[in-house]
């Protein structure tokens, strides 16, 4: 799992905490595709949470459970992982809907209103 994502650091110049982002972004929109409709959002970004705690219990088995010198590192991975699918989602649960924005009155929404009739 290691040499993995090492070899795609290696090939694409990116650090291994913007390579977080990228993945996690990508595994959140795969899953909003197929995760339609109501739950999809929290669905999909639970998926996000589970891949990512499990990425890195992964590297804490492949690395002996020595967590003395990548103990900081496990967490901000996590985090990288999560943040913006955990943006987006919250996002995506926000009723716009219920956001009103007042702009004046044009003379085409005026004339297209109907008339009040006495």
């Amino acid at each position: 799992m290691l040499e993995i994502k090492e070899y795609i650091a290696q090939a694409t110049g990116l650090s291994h905490d913007v390579l977080h982002v990228h993945v996690g972004l990508a595994l959140y929109l795969c899953a909003r595709v197929i995760f339609q409709g109501r739950g999809g959002a929290i669905v999909s970004f639970s998926l996000i949470v589970v891949i990512a705690l499990l990425g890195e219990m992964s590297d804490f088995v492949i690395n002996d459970g020595v967590l003395s010198s990548r103990e900081p590192d496990h967490l901000a991975d996590i985090i990288g992982t999560c943040f913006w699918p955990m943006m987006l989602c919250g996002i995506s649960l926000l009723d716009l809907r219920d956001i009103r924005v007042s702009l004046p009155a044009t003379q085409l929404d005026r004339e297209t209103q109907p008339r009040a009739v006495n």
